[in-house]
């Protein structure tokens, strides 16, 4: 079911966000803007998302958490841009996720953020057990179970009675109250049967975008989830919580021109920390396991003369136009092994640029060492393979089935 089909003879006037208007995000994941790959196609990134918040400055705006980069120098980088982006648009709350949750307590003291958590065991700086907005009462619910590995149960939160309970102890006179949530079905299924809020707004928890759903179906009840990565809001009225609509972040919205400079500074910092990388190479022993396609073509001739005339042979250099030929992110899927005992540099490791055989068949050695080769057969490329890279902003249009036959080879060996 598209959730456009909920939406109540709604268009689009300029004029949906107000006092009333929820805008919702969540699941960012360091998303910080398109990554260039699909031009036109490409949708969210924070200048989109300022100039929508810029236009619609009225509305309430709330985030559902995991907006944090992994714990990585580039990833505190985005993280960065991230928290400037909440405070200079007067983020109202933000529901703490497990990315939030990385680097334990340390993480939210970190940033002075409006962080709203109910359920948590004991005080944490900078974390709100509510927020109140006119006449409304907002509440945070994360579950346990998302911050416990096996046998390691958290003592930072507590389940959903402990979480009711607090819910009781800081009720006010507010004649309406919204939940934000993350956790399971079972937990959401026994918050929301207590009747006590009116509005229950759920985290969509997909990693990918095409495994992402906008409505959650539990019963006979639907909610509607905002888009993952910031490519889109989630906007609710809170006059009349059936007036829903999702905005998606698309070429429609031009970039603010006021983050160009923010843009440019991560940019320059993040080639710092690839000059970094380079140098802490030259210093470290030699431990490369990609050989490079040269070594492959000595005896799958044809198969390399293929691969010459495809986009993958001239993947890094697609980097190099776009000036992002040193940003790790980048790197990974337009280089054979990067990080992996892979490519380094083009100067360093000639012949691991560019998408190679190693980057869809597995490392050279193992296939060699122990010939024939029926015996210790090269990888098989799948879908799961292409994937790696071929998903979501990055590749909007990839179908296996009509990709693979771009690269595939005369001769399986």
């Amino acid at each position: 079911m598209k959730f456009a089909i909920l939406l109540l003879s709604f268009f689009w006037l300029g004029g949906f966000a107000s006092a009333q208007t929820l805008q919702v995000t969540g699941q960012i994941m360091g998303e910080i803007s398109p990554c260039g790959c699909s031009p036109g196609k490409e949708k969210g990134g924070i200048a989109r998302l300022s100039t929508y918040l810029k236009a619609n400055q009225g509305g309430l705006w709330v985030d559902l958490g995991n907006y944090s980069s992994p714990p990585t120098e580039q990833g505190e980088l985005k993280n960065q841009l991230w928290a400037k982006a909440f405070t200079d648009n007067s983020l109202f709350a933000l529901l703490p996720g497990p990315l939030e949750f990385s680097q334990g307590k340390r993480g939210l003291a970190k940033r002075p953020l409006p962080y709203l958590l109910t359920n948590l065991l004991s005080p944490v700086a900078n974390v709100d057990r509510v927020k109140t907005q006119v006449d409304w009462q907002f509440f945070g619910f994360l579950s346990p179970e998302l911050l416990s590995s096996g046998r390691h149960k958290t003592d930072l939160l507590g389940g959903v009675e402990f979480f009711l309970k607090e819910v009781g102890k800081n009720r006010s006179a507010a004649r309406h109250r919204a939940l934000l949530f993350r956790g399971s079905d079972q937990e959401l299924k026994e918050i929301v049967q207590t009747g006590l809020f009116e509005l229950v707004l759920p985290a969509n928890q997909a990693v990918l975008e095409e495994d992402q759903k906008e409505i959650l179906v539990l019963g006979t009840r639907q909610y509607p989830l905002p888009p993952i990565k910031g490519q889109g809001v989630l906007e609710i009225s809170l006059d009349n919580q059936k007036t829903v609509r999702t905005l998606w972040l698309d070429k429609a919205f031009e970039a603010d021109k006021a983050w160009v400079p923010e843009f440019k500074a991560y940019d320059q910092a993040v080639e710092k920390l690839f000059e970094s990388f380079l140098k802490s190479q030259q210093k470290a022993p030699d431990k490369r396991v990609y050989k490079g396609s040269a070594y492959c073509v000595t005896c799958h001739q044809e198969e390399g003369a293929i691969h010459q005339g495809t986009a993958h042979a001239q993947a890094f250099g697609s980097l190099e136009k776009v000036g992002r030929d040193r940003d790790p992110d980048c790197i990974a899927c337009h280089s054979a092994g990067f990080l992996k005992g892979g490519f380094v540099s083009k100067e360093t490791t000639p012949g691991l640029e560019n998408v190679g055989c190693e980057s869809c068949h597995g490392q050279f050695r193992p296939h060699v060492e122990k010939p024939p080769s029926y015996v210790n057969p090269r990888q098989k490329v799948t879908e799961k393979t292409c994937k790696n890279c071929h998903q979501g902003s990055h590749s909007p249009d990839f179908k296996f089935e009509t990709y693979y036959p771009k690269i595939v080879h005369t001769k399986q060996r």
